[in-house]
């Protein structure tokens, strides 16, 4: 019983139930982050790639998740989560007519972790590393994957 309400407790912290640790939480940087790559031998785009940035007051980023391409970036409101931040998207599937006919809604957490930034999706309501190693986002000093997203 004690070692369930430790883990309750423990995992509501986590999940930013804890107003303590949201109100003294740092703002984003205004920085990019990621680690999208070229396989040298198909061409494919790979990784993550987020940009931090305010508008209005508001913590934001720019996003993009690089399977084979980076294709379509989306621009989400962070919301205080732990030391870090949680995210979420919903993408749109059309027909031919442009008609939605399906849609999934993603969820990511981030946070702080020395030099990089982690990255957690979301795993029957719980967060998991993304792909292990491959979700550890590294401080870039250019835009890779959003500027092919965007067709900088």
């Amino acid at each position: 019983m004690i070692r369930l309400l430790l883990f309750s407790a423990s995992f509501l912290n986590m999940m930013g139930a804890d107003g303590a640790a949201a109100k003294s939480q740092e703002k984003a940087p205004v920085a990019i982050y990621g680690n999208v790559s070229m396989s040298e031998e198909t061409g494919d785009l790979g990784g993550i790639e987020l940009q931090f940035y305010q508008k209005n007051g508001q913590q934001m980023a720019e996003i993009v998740i690089c399977e084979g391409w980076c294709n379509q970036s989306y621009h989400v409101i962070l919301h205080p989560w732990g030391r870090g931040y949680r995210f979420s998207y919903a993408e749109l599937y059309r027909n031919a007519d442009g008609e939605i006919i399906n849609s999934d809604k993603f969820t990511y957490w981030i946070e702080p972790a020395g030099k990089y930034y982690k990255i957690y999706d979301d795993i029957k309501g719980r967060p998991s590393l993304f792909g292990g190693k491959a979700g550890r986002l590294k401080k870039l000093s250019q835009r890779f994957g959003l500027a092919v997203a965007n067709k900088e």
